[in-house]
Order: C-alpha cells, then sequence, then structure tokens
C-alpha cells in the first residue's frame, strides 16, 4: 500500500483561497475553530490541514479534482471524506496533523485490510519538549536515545520529539486519544532512523517498508477492540528549501490480520 504525504506551510499556502472553497459543513467547523481561546491558531491549522489533505487525496488518486472535496471530523474528531469529486473510486483513508503554521496530511486509497492512518508533525521552532520525556519516553527508550540521536544527527530535543509523534501517530491510527497511553508504546524499532531523510514536499511511502511497533496497556486494549492485526511507522525530518532543520513528522498504518481469528497487536516485551 502507498501513502501520499503532503506538507503545508503558512508562509507559502494560500489561505483565503483555501478558506473560500470550503464546503459549509467544513466552514461551521472552522468558525467553532475561531471561537476558542486559540481561535487565530486553531483557524490557521485548520487551512493548513484541509490544504495538506487536500493535496494528499489528489495525489492518491481518491479525487479528480481539488474542489468538491469536503472533510469534517468525525466524533472522536478524526477527519473523514464525505463528499468528493468522482474518481471512480472509494474515499481514501485520512490523517491529518498540525501545529503551529505548519501540517501534514496522508492518504491512501481505501483497502480491506487498512484498520486506520495516522500521522503527526512538530515544528522544530519553539518546541515543545517540556514533559515529554515524562509523558512519552520509557525507561529502555531512554537507554535508546544515544543511538538514535547518532544516527540520525539530530540533537537531544529533535530526537525525543521525533519519538513523541511515532506515538502520537500511532494513536491516531488505532483510535486513541491524545497522550492517552504514550509510553505503553514501545517505538524503539522505527525510532532507531528516520523512514525520509528530508521531507520537504510531495512524498510517498510504501507502507510495507514501515517498522512494526510494539503496543501494551490501553494502546493494545484500543488495537484489540478494533480488529487490528499490525501497527507498523516511520518518521521523517522535515527540511527547509534550503536544507535546514524545520520540523519532525511520523506516519503509522495500521491493518487488519489476513485471517480473522488473529485479533490485536504483539505487546511482547
Amino acid at each position: 500500500m502507498i501513502v501520499s504525504l503532503r506538507l503545508a506551510r503558512s508562509a507559502t499556502t494560500d489561505l483565503a483561497a483555501i478558506e473560500a472553497s470550503l464546503g459549509a459543513e467544513e466552514r461551521a467547523v472552522l468558525a467553532a475553530r475561531r471561537a476558542t481561546a486559540r481561535g487565530e491558531a486553531q483557524g490557521l491549522d485548520f487551512l493548513l490541514g484541509r490544504a495538506a489533505a487536500r493535496a494528499a487525496i489528489l495525489d492518491a488518486g481518491g479525487a479528480s479534482r481539488e474542489r468538491g472535496i469536503t472533510i469534517v471530523p468525525d466524533e472522536a474528531g478524526a477527519p473523514v471524506v464525505t463528499s468528493i469529486a468522482s474518481s471512480g473510486r472509494p474515499a481514501p483513508s485520512l490523517s491529518i496533523g498540525h501545529r503551529a503554521g505548519l501540517a501534514i496530511a496522508a492518504a491512501a486509497p481505501a483497502e480491506d485490510g487498512l484498520a486506520g492512518l495516522g500521522v503527526d508533525v512538530e515544528p522544530r521552532a519553539g518546541a515543545r519538549t517540556a514533559g515529554v520525556e515524562r509523558m512519552a519516553v520509557s525507561p529502555a527508550e531512554a537507554d535508546a536515545l544515544a543511538a538514535v540521536r547518532a544516527a540520525a544527527g539530530l540533537d537531544r530535543a529533535a530526537a525525543l520529539l521525533a519519538l513523541f509523534c511515532l506515538k502520537e501517530a500511532v494513536m491516531k491510527a488505532i483510535g486513541g486519544g491524545v497522550f492517552e497511553g504514550l509510553r505503553e508504546i514501545d517505538a524503539r524499532g522505527p525510532w532507531r532512523e528516520p523512514a525520509v531523510a528530508r521531507l520537504a514536499g510531495p512524498t510517498t511511502i510504501d507502507a510495507r517498508g514501515l517498522t512494526p511497533v510494539r503496543l501494551a496497556g490501553r494502546p493494545a486494549e484500543l488495537a484489540a477492540a478494533a480488529g487490528i492485526g499490525e501497527v507498523a511507522a516511520g518518521w521523517a525530518i522535515i527540511v527547509t528549501d534550503a536544507g535546514e532543520l524545520e520540523g519532525l513528522a511520523a506516519l503509522a498504518v495500521a491493518r487488519r490480520p489476513a485471517d480473522p481469528m488473529e485479533r490485536g497487536v504483539d505487546s511482547t516485551p
């Protein structure tokens, strides 16, 4: 399965054009976001997420044109394609991540074995590393930090953000909540090195090349309840056109087992 990734940046995205093209449902969601305490930032991230998502859907062959694609959150807040310009195919699976003027979206053709996609992004500027170790890093992962830094050429804060992105992407893929059970996700496998060393523009990733993660506790329960047989993930270093570090991102893919009697994700330590 091929997953299409797209970035959207506040400095290079025509936000007025994106807003003008929103459908009625999307406009209602945008208005609600703007009515919050962080209204301006929430509105910006929403529009960037829609820009990235539409481009990813087009790349994945899920639409014939950008206009006519409608994406609204479901009850859990996950993005769902509810209307799409006809391409003769089912609506693709989709995930969106955004923060502080940077957004990423992943789209993949609908397949019987695909249970969920998850993406997450963290800008390097103003990185929120405070609390990441306490909230997301297990002792075993802390021991692996030095090796990850050496392999990827990142400083300590960036390496930790990559791990945080991996775990947030996994939780999205299995339908979990934000910050829920992050220390119970063992992401040492995919964390060892980036799946994409330089992510700057449109990118495709073969999901077969992603590395499985191990789940325990609440994440394992969520995966088993959703009939998920495997979750695999990978992360990327986002760079500017000048090649400078701009942020970190991660993709996770959850799949159902080929044998319906084989349920749940391996949680062996």
